[in-house]
């Protein structure tokens, strides 16, 4: 083989290799997520008991401190927030807190954590994750194929 067969299988061996690079760098956002999950729960479960023990829910000032008693499995502890009345339904309450770049939040009314549903890289890429897999899969190939059709020196 010739060695610009060479070059050509090694280049498209890293092109195809930056496509799937998402794929473990998702790795890390889906464990923030599960590590932010377990936290709101807590924070869930001390709204539901301030409920039941006080038949009311907290203020955002009494939430913010009873969440700094609490684990804080993130390192970032942020403030949540209480809707006792959101637009969606009159019969139920949202904790609720800002990330820069959404909302994660639990909803009563069906006992819904929005961030149930990115804690796996398949579910968090959706329709992409078979491409970028492909690409993983397409970059190791022609990797492989490269290192074969690389020109051997004759002495």
């Amino acid at each position: 083989m010739n060695n610009s067969s060479y070059k050509i299988s090694l280049a498209l061996s890293v092109v195809f290799g930056f496509i799937a690079l998402p794929i473990p760098l998702t790795e890390v956002q889906v464990s923030k997520n599960r590590a932010q999950l377990k936290n709101m729960k807590d924070r869930v479960e001390a709204v539901k008991d301030f409920y039941e023990n006080s038949s009311r829910f907290p203020t955002n000032e009494e939430l913010r401190q009873i969440s700094q008693t609490l684990p804080d499995r993130y390192g970032l502890n942020p403030d949540y927030w209480l809707d006792t009345s959101p637009e969606e339904h009159n019969d139920g309450w949202e904790l609720s807190f800002w990330r820069g770049d959404d909302k994660p939040r639990y909803t009563s009314w069906d006992n819904h954590y929005t961030l149930s549903e990115s804690l796996s890289w398949r579910v968090f890429w959706g329709p992409l994750w078979w491409p970028l897999i492909s690409s993983g899969l397409l970059s190791l190939v022609l990797l492989l194929m490269g290192l074969l059709l690389k020109p051997r020196k004759h002495k």
